[in-house]
């Protein structure tokens, strides 16, 4: 399980920007993103407590590299960076924690009806372990973890 997460953190997501999302695009900032005409992705802001918002941007514009384990949850376009990491609390559930195939586009949260996944720890570290206690009880989870800054989810397929 855990190395089945390593692969999939480790992939690094090589998807253009829309022209105008170069220069909006801030660290902070909440949304999802949307797949425009030209296989673009588009970011579409939302304030970070809203339904929508499952993506927080955590560097922004930047020459440097997201962290080996944001990999996953990285965008890059002309020669620059954004790192972004889930932005979900216990109980909310979404389609695709491990952004499986790194399709940013389609993670979304989602109301928490089987098949989905619900998060059922946070952690404010970097816990390779964190979903140690949930594979005891739940038959399949996934574990989350963020390098910078260091954040580490477990979710639940319902």
């Amino acid at each position: 399980m855990l190395a089945t997460v390593a692969v999939a953190v480790s992939t690094f997501a090589v998807v253009g920007f829309a022209q105008s999302d170069f220069r909006k695009i801030a660290t902070g900032d909440c949304g999802y993103f949307t797949r425009a005409p030209g296989h673009r992705d588009t970011f579409e802001r939302r304030p970070c407590d809203h339904p929508e918002a499952v993506l927080i941007v955590t560097q922004a514009a930047s020459k440097q590299e997201c962290a080996v384990g944001d990999a996953a949850f990285g965008k890059s376009g002309r020669r620059k960076s954004w790192c972004l990491q889930l932005n979900v609390a216990v109980g909310e559930c979404v389609n695709d924690p491990k952004n499986k195939n790194a399709w940013l586009n389609r993670l979304r949260k989602v109301p928490c009806t089987a098949g989905t996944f619900m998060v059922d720890t946070r952690v404010a570290a970097e816990d390779r372990q964190v979903c140690a206690a949930s594979s005891k009880k739940f038959a399949v989870t996934e574990a989350v973890v963020h390098v910078r800054p260091p954040v580490s989810y477990c979710l639940h397929q319902i």
